[in-house]
């Protein structure tokens, strides 16, 4: 059915383009201009055509595809170029190839334990084994993972990790925003690379444009800490890789303790910034072994995808040294967690299926919060699946915008369907920028990504699969919580906040949010 809706609306719109096009010159030029130009307006026609075949025949998502069909074809030739720059994958088959055997260096520095030795049972092992088989990602059992839900304790870690740095810092982000904690850091950054410790930032470009000053990259760089630019492959914006942007984000000291969630390096995530609205997010101190894979992945990450050349001596001491900086701790506690990282190449989309597979393994309940809520319909159509079957479904939601004056409207899009299939939906009263699944009570997935296009098919994103009862419980009072900061969201709700453009918005919205 998604197929016959593509060609259709692919037939519909080159029949329309013609027509109009052929219309428009018989007016305009008369009949007598109409044979230099027509020849001009067929060529443009089988461009269009030829790039629609294209995406149609991709592996692209159904919505994505009839999105770039409705851009080729609705704008021709500036549609082309569009998905030429936005819409092709950024890594060519060779180099991803490449990039593979070269992991395998990254890869012999993690411990693949036995199955018996990890004390799960069967069904335990059937949901981290997904990620285990997708992207030959272990699964670990001694880690120690504490919640960071108060914006004060965020700020306070942040910093006294740094202070406690002994040989390495690695710093990974989206966005790094000017202001009073990026300046707190800065300070004891540049103090703790003074006193001999190494020091290694990478930054998004996309993230930081107009945030992070490039006087601050300086005064940074002058201190001797390495900044790495997430620029994949000569990033500039003739490539396709333009549109590909890393969302990962985290603090790792020594290799022995994280600082690991949703937020970024910024005043709004402390509640700070007068210009934000109030924001709740979640992040976590993990220890033990799950941090050598949170670390491999920033090392992958510094060599493979940011400007750093392959022949510097800073990439030869990550790459060929691995030995020395992968040093992991070992703590008694019993968590099991294990990484799940996706990008724009991994055909199996690592973190949007392991999302499914948890939805669809769940026997009493599912507690979701995220900031966008834009899912693939796969994932819609698993949540009203399971709520149906009797399992007790609930999302949170923000019921305020950040800085994207459009997150409240399209999350209320996918609120009705949701509502009719008894799923308990909520917005908070704030900005929410926690991301967080709770599956019975008993595991827990969370890390950089939304539940978005972008962040489940575009993005570099990184998330934890983590099985800790008592973990689970305190995470599912953070959500009991959060609910008595929330209202209740229903179709009387939905119908009395709506205005007679909202529908309008919500179309056009949809037509490029996908692509972005």
């Amino acid at each position: 059915m998604n197929k016959l809706k593509i060609w259709m609306s692919f037939i519909i719109s080159i029949v329309l383009i013609a027509l109009f096009s052929f219309l428009t010159l018989l007016i305009y030029y008369g009949y007598d201009k109409t044979y230099v130009l027509a020849p001009v307006i067929v060529a443009i026609l089988i461009i269009d055509m030829l790039f629609a075949f294209f995406i149609v025949s991709s592996t692209r998502y159904t919505m994505v595809k009839l999105c770039w069909v409705f851009v080729v074809l609705a704008f021709p030739m500036i549609g082309d170029i569009l998905f030429v720059i936005f819409g092709t994958t950024p890594f060519k088959k060779k180099e991803w190839k490449e990039y593979n055997s070269l992991q395998a260096n990254f890869v012999k520095n993690e411990k693949f334990y036995k199955n018996k030795q990890l004390g799960l049972t069967h069904d335990e092992l059937n949901i981290f084994n997904f990620a285990k088989n997708n992207s030959f990602r272990p699964i670990y059992r001694n880690n120690k993972i504490q919640v960071i839900d108060s914006n004060p304790d965020l700020y306070k870690t942040s910093i006294q990790l740094i202070r406690s740095a002994k040989k390495t810092i690695h710093i990974q982000m989206y966005i790094v925003r000017q202001g009073f904690w990026l300046k707190c850091i800065m300070s004891e950054l540049i103090k703790k690379a003074k006193s001999g410790i190494k020091i290694r930032f990478i930054y998004d470009w996309v993230g930081c444009a107009n945030k992070f000053p490039k006087k601050y990259v300086k005064e940074l760089k002058e201190a001797g800490i390495c900044v790495a630019k997430f620029n994949p492959h000569g990033l500039n914006i003739f490539k396709g890789a333009t549109n590909f942007r890393s969302h990962r984000k985290g603090i790792i000291i020594d290799n022995k303790i994280a600082l690991y969630g949703g937020s970024n390096i910024g005043d709004e995530y402390l509640s700070i910034d007068k210009k934000t609205n109030y924001f709740k997010d979640l992040n976590y101190i993990v220890q033990g072994e799950i941090v050598n894979s949170l670390n491999l992945l920033f090392c992958q990450d510094f060599c493979f995808m940011t400007d750093i050349k392959r022949d510097s001596k800073e990439f030869n001491n990550v790459y060929k040294k691995l030995d020395k900086i992968l040093v992991p701790k070992k703590v008694s506690n019993i968590t099991h967690a294990q990484v799940v990282e996706s990008s724009p190449d991994y055909e199996g989309k690592s973190i949007k299926n392991q999302i499914l597979n948890l939805i669809l393994k769940a026997r009493k309940s599912i507690d979701i919060i995220s900031p966008y809520f834009f899912p693939t319909d796969d994932i819609v159509d698993c949540l009203i699946i399971a709520s149906q079957s009797g399992i007790k479904v609930r999302l949170i939601c923000p019921g305020q915008n950040d800085d994207k004056t459009f997150v409240v409207l399209l999350n209320r899009n996918n609120y009705k369907k949701m509502i009719d299939a008894k799923i308990k939906v909520y917005e908070f009263n704030g900005f929410i920028h926690s991301k967080l699944m709770i599956i019975d009570n008993k595991y827990v997935f969370t890390g950089s990504n939304n539940l978005d296009y972008r962040s489940l098919w575009i993005n570099f994103e990184n998330a934890i699969l983590i099985k800790n009862n008592d973990l689970a419980q305190q995470l599912t009072n953070y959500v009991n919580f959060t609910l008595f900061n929330s209202i209740t969201i229903n179709n009387k709700f939905l119908i009395e906040n709506s205005h007679k453009l909202d529908k309008l918005k919500i179309a056009l919205m949809m037509i490029y949010y996908p692509l972005l």
